[in-house]
């Protein structure tokens, strides 16, 4: 999945009298790896009394989004200033709708060596292939992208739009939906990949399919 990062809709901070003040910021994110900067700078990590944030004069409140698609929503109702991690098609279809909103910075390009997402089987489902998906459930990241991106993979193979269930899945649930037999393949984003693999309930099929099969790398 292409991300997006450091979406801004307004300036963080300002001074007066010389004298840095203190501006509560509401900063929305996914609990994915794409959002690792956000992490950092909202922690304060060993050795600091303050996090980044707070250096800078910002009292951030974290809201989580369970997509991007919600994070680009309340973005655009000024429900939050920014989101630290956004996919580019929300944010271009915000750019049409509302043009020159949004101010967008930092890109992550995903490729075959850099990748975030994976695909991953059951053990023992007996899928070793994406032609074997055929007919099976497969789970993924809430939000039009994810599923459109899947659609497009399994596509390639066999008629995905009719002999495939797509089911979105919140993070927490794809582990459990997997290993219970609830879905039978997941297109996973890290750090539910690596969670996986070491619990031992799923087998990699492949990393980063997206640009091995869809023929882009995408930002």
């Amino acid at each position: 999945m292409g991300m997006l990062y450091g979406t801004l809709s307004a300036a963080f901070f300002w001074q007066k009298s010389g004298q840095r003040q203190v501006i509560p910021v509401r900063v929305g994110y996914q609990a994915l790896a794409s959002s690792w900067a956000f992490y950092v700078a909202n922690e304060r990590l060993p050795g600091r009394a303050t996090s980044f944030f707070e250096d800078e004069g910002l009292a951030v409140e974290p809201i989580r989004f369970d997509s991007s698609n919600k994070g680009g929503e309340a973005l655009l109702r000024g429900d939050i200033v920014t989101n630290s991690a956004t996919t580019l098609t929300v944010l271009l279809n915000i750019e049409e709708s509302a043009p020159g909103t949004l101010k967008c910075y930092a890109f992550q390009m995903h490729t075959s060596a850099h990748f975030f997402e994976s695909v991953m089987v059951r053990k023992g489902s007996g899928i070793e292939k994406y032609e074997d998906v055929r007919g099976k459930t497969i789970g993924v990241f809430p939000g039009s992208l994810s599923e459109a991106l899947t659609r497009a993979l399994l596509g390639k193979y066999f008629p995905a739009e009719k002999d495939t269930k797509i089911v979105q899945l919140n993070p927490p649930l794809q582990l459990q939906a997997l290993a219970g037999g609830q879905v039978d393949a997941l297109i996973s984003y890290e750090p539910t990949t690596t969670l996986a693999l070491d619990k031992g309930v799923a087998t990699l099929l492949e990393h980063s399919p997206a640009q091995g099969h869809c023929g882009t790398h995408r930002p």
